[in-house]
C-alpha cells in the first residue's frame, strides 16, 4: 500500500508533464499546407491540375505548359492537403534539369490521357460527395486547372499509342459529363488553351474541326443546366476566337502566370486577406490584357463575383510588403531564379502572398533596367515582411535575352541561374505597369450587374478606370492663391499661379511655379497712405506626397525658394494729423527672394484630374524706397492658402 501510494503522485506527475508537453508542441506547431487556416468554415479543397505540352504533331511543341502545372500543383499544395492534389503531366527536359539543379524530387504525376484524367475526376467527385455527407455545412472546392494547346471546343491532351484524335481530345461534352453529377460547393475551371497564333508562342492554331464539341461559351451554359445544384465558376486565358501565349520571361503561359499570381494574394484588391471571384476575374484580365491582348473570358459561381477563392487569413508561410511600400515587385526563386509571382501595388495596400517555404528574391522595380532585391526565407513557422530598409541590393533587369536551351549548364564561373533570370526579366514587357486597385474591380462589378454587352468576355473598361501608380509622372496646374501683403498682413492679396512639377524618385515631385498677385496696401506707419502692389513671382519646388489610406487621396508637403519682382504703379501722399507726412513705397527689385513650405491635400476627382487645397508660411524679403531715395531691406513672414486643380500624365 505505501509503494501504492508513493507511485500515484509520480505518475500524476508523469501524466502532467506528458500532457504539457503535448500542448506545447502542438501549439508550437503551424498548420500545415493546405489545412483550414479558420476553423470548419474554411473550404476542403480538391485540385487537378493538367498540363500538356504536345501538338499531336499538328502543332508545334509548348515548352512551358508543363512548368504552368507544376506552378500551379505548388499553389495547390499550400490550399490543399497533398492527397487531394492530383498532377497529370510529362515533364520535359529542360523542366527535369531544372529540378535536379535545385535538388527538388519531381512531384509525383500521371500521364495526361483523357482516360486517366476522367477516371481521377471521377475518384474526387466521390471524395467529395463523402464529405458532404460527413460534414455537410463545410465548403468543398474542386478545382481543375488545364495549360496546353486548344482548339475550338476541345483541348489536347496525350494520345494513346493506337489511338486517334478523338481519343485524345478532351471536348466541352466530356467537361459537362465529369462535372454534372459534382456535389462540391465550388467548382473552379481554370483553362490556359486557344486556337490561334498570340504575340508569344503559337498555341493552338489548328484548323478549326467542328466535330469535336462545342466552343467553350456554349459549354458553360450546358454544364449550368446539367450541374445547376453545382455552383460552376469559369476563367480561361481566351475568348473562342482568339489566342493565348507563353513567354520565355515567366518560364510559361502568361495567364497561368498572372492567375497563379492573383490566386496567390496579388489579386486581393481591397487588402482583406480574401482573394474572391470578382477580384481574381478582373486581376487577370487587366494585367493580361495590358501585355498579351489576350480577352479572358470568365462566369462566376452562380453569378456571384463576392465568392471567396483562397483565404489568407491566419496564415503564416506568406511573404508580405505592408502600406508604405508600393509599385512593381516580383518574386523569384533564389535557387535557380524562376519566375514565381508578380503583383503592383499602391502604398495604401497590405500585400500577402502565399509561396511555399523556401528562399526568394523579392525584387522592386524601380526602372526597366534595374531594381532594389530584397533576400527572405519562408517556413512553415513563420512570414516574412519587407519594409522599404530591406531592399537595399542593387540587381539588373531586362540586360539580356536568354537563347533557348542555354543558360542550365552554364560552368561555375559564368553567371548564376538567378542571375540570368534577373537579366531577361524586361519590366517593360510586363504587363504589370500598373497597380491593381479596388476601382477595377468594382467597374467589373458595376459592368457585369448592369448587363453591359460582353461584360463577362471582355473587361476594357477596367483598363480605362486603372489609377497610375502613386502620383501621376507629370502634373500641370493652375490655382487661386490667397496671400497677404508683405507690408500689411491684415490686407488680403489675390493672385492666379501655374505650375509644373514632374516625379522624379519614388514620390518625391520637383517642379516650378509663377505666381501673379495684386494687393492695396498701406506704409506700416501710416494707413493713410495707400498704393497699389503687384508681385510676380518665379520659384522652384520641391514635394513629397502620401496616400492616405485609398488610392484617390494624398497628403503632399513640400518646400520652396524662388526670386520676385514687386512693383508700385499707384502712390497718394495724404496730409497727416500733424502736418505732411513723407510717403515711403516700395521700388520694383528683381532680386526679391522668397522661400517658404506648404502642404496640401490632393483628391481625384476624374481618372487624370486633381483637386487639391491647402496652406503655406513663407518669408518675403523686398526694399523699400524712402522719399529721399534711401533704400532698406525688409523681411516679412507671412501665411498663404492655395486651390488648386491640376492634370496628371
Amino acid at each position: 500500500m505505501r509503494a501504492q501510494s508513493v507511485l500515484s503522485p509520480r505518475r500524476r506527475i508523469l501524466r502532467t508533464l506528458l500532457v504539457a508537453a503535448a500542448l506545447l508542441l502542438a501549439s508550437g506547431q503551424t498548420q500545415p499546407a493546405g489545412a483550414a487556416a479558420e476553423g470548419d468554415d474554411s473550404p476542403l479543397v480538391f485540385a487537378v491540375v493538367v498540363g500538356h505540352n504536345d501538338g499531336w504533331g499538328l502543332l508545334p511543341k509548348l515548352r512551358y505548359a508543363d512548368d504552368d502545372a507544376l506552378r500551379f500543383y505548388r499553389l495547390a499544395l499550400e490550399l490543399a492537403p497533398r492527397q487531394n492534389v492530383a498532377l497529370l503531366t510529362e515533364l520535359d527536359v529542360d523542366t527535369w534539369k531544372r529540378l535536379q539543379l535545385s535538388g527538388t524530387p519531381p512531384p509525383p504525376f500521371l500521364p495526361p490521357t483523357k482516360s486517366k484524367l476522367l477516371k481521377v475526376l471521377e475518384l474526387f467527385k466521390k471524395r467529395v460527395a463523402s464529405e458532404r455527407a460527413s460534414h455537410p455545412k463545410r465548403p468543398v472546392h474542386l478545382l481543375f486547372f488545364f495549360s496546353g494547346h486548344g482548339e475550338k471546343g476541345y483541348f489536347f491532351l496525350k494520345r494513346p499509342p493506337s489511338g486517334s484524335r478523338r481519343d485524345a481530345a478532351f471536348t466541352g461534352d466530356d467537361l459537362r459529363h465529369a462535372f454534372a453529377g459534382s456535389l462540391a460547393t465550388l467548382n473552379g475551371l481554370f483553362i490556359d488553351a486557344c486556337k490561334s497564333q498570340s504575340l508569344f508562342v503559337k498555341k493552338g492554331g489548328a484548323p478549326e474541326d467542328a466535330e469535336l464539341g462545342p466552343d467553350f461559351s456554349g459549354l458553360i451554359k450546358k454544364v449550368d443546366h446539367a450541374a445547376a445544384r453545382a455552383p460552376l465558376g469559369v476563367l480561361t486565358s481566351t475568348v473562342s476566337d482568339r489566342p493565348a501565349g507563353e513567354a520565355e520571361d515567366v518560364r510559361g503561359g502568361y495567364f497561368s502566370h498572372v492567375l497563379t499570381s492573383g490566386l496567390s494574394g496579388a489579386a486581393d484588391a481591397n487588402s482583406d486577406g480574401l482573394v474572391r471571384y470578382g477580384e481574381l476575374a478582373a486581376f487577370v484580365s487587366f494585367h493580361t490584357r495590358r501585355i498579351s491582348g489576350q480577352r479572358p473570358w470568365f462566369r462566376p459561381p452562380s453569378g456571384k463575383l463576392t465568392t471567396t477563392l483562397v483565404n489568407l487569413r491566419g496564415r503564416r508561410n506568406l511573404i508580405e510588403i505592408p502600406p508604405g511600400v508600393g509599385g512593381h515587385f516580383v518574386v523569384f526563386d533564389d535557387k535557380l531564379g524562376n519566375l514565381r509571382l508578380e503583383v503592383h501595388k499602391t502604398e495604401a495596400q497590405w500585400t500577402r502572398l502565399l509561396v511555399p517555404p523556401g528562399k526568394y528574391r523579392v525584387v522592386w522595380v524601380k526602372s526597366r533596367g534595374a531594381g532594389l532585391s530584397a533576400s527572405t526565407t519562408i517556413t512553415r513557422h513563420s512570414s516574412a515582411r519587407l519594409l522599404r530598409k530591406d531592399f537595399v541590393t542593387p540587381v539588373p533587369l531586362g540586360q539580356m535575352r536568354i537563347p533557348k536551351g542555354e543558360g542550365l549548364g552554364a560552368p561555375a564561373s559564368a553567371p548564376t541561374p538567378l542571375g540570368l533570370a534577373l537579366a531577361a526579366f524586361d519590366p517593360g514587357r510586363s504587363g504589370f505597369d500598373q497597380p491593381f486597385t479596388p476601382r477595377v474591380v468594382s467597374t467589373l462589378a458595376d459592368a457585369y450587374s448592369s448587363g453591359v454587352s460582353q461584360a463577362r468576355e471582355s473587361l476594357v473598361t477596367t483598363q480605362r478606370a486603372a489609377a497610375p501608380a502613386g502620383p501621376p509622372r507629370n502634373r500641370l496646374a493652375l490655382g487661386y492663391t490667397l496671400l497677404s501683403s508683405p507690408t500689411s498682413p491684415q490686407l488680403p492679396g489675390h493672385g492666379v499661379a501655374f505650375g509644373y512639377g514632374r516625379r522624379v524618385w519614388r514620390q518625391l515631385e520637383v517642379g516650378a511655379r509663377a505666381i501673379y498677385a495684386a494687393s492695396t496696401d498701406h506704409l506700416a506707419a501710416n494707413t493713410q497712405l495707400p498704393f497699389d502692389m503687384h508681385r510676380i513671382v518665379l520659384q522652384a519646388e520641391a514635394s513629397y506626397s502620401l496616400a492616405l489610406g485609398v488610392d484617390w487621396l494624398r497628403i503632399e508637403a513640400g518646400a520652396y525658394i524662388g526670386w520676385q519682382l514687386v512693383m508700385v504703379t499707384r502712390k497718394v501722399k495724404t496730409a497727416c494729423d500733424e502736418g505732411n507726412c513723407e510717403a515711403t513705397a516700395l521700388a520694383g527689385d528683381p532680386r526679391g527672394f522668397r522661400a517658404g513650405a506648404f502642404a496640401m491635400l490632393r483628391g481625384r476627382v476624374l481618372s487624370n484630374l486633381w483637386l487639391g487645397a491647402g496652406g503655406g508660411f513663407g518669408v518675403d524679403l523686398v526694399h523699400q524706397q524712402d522719399a529721399d531715395g534711401a533704400r532698406r531691406a525688409e523681411v516679412f513672414a507671412r501665411p498663404s492658402f492655395n486651390v488648386q486643380v491640376s492634370y496628371g500624365f
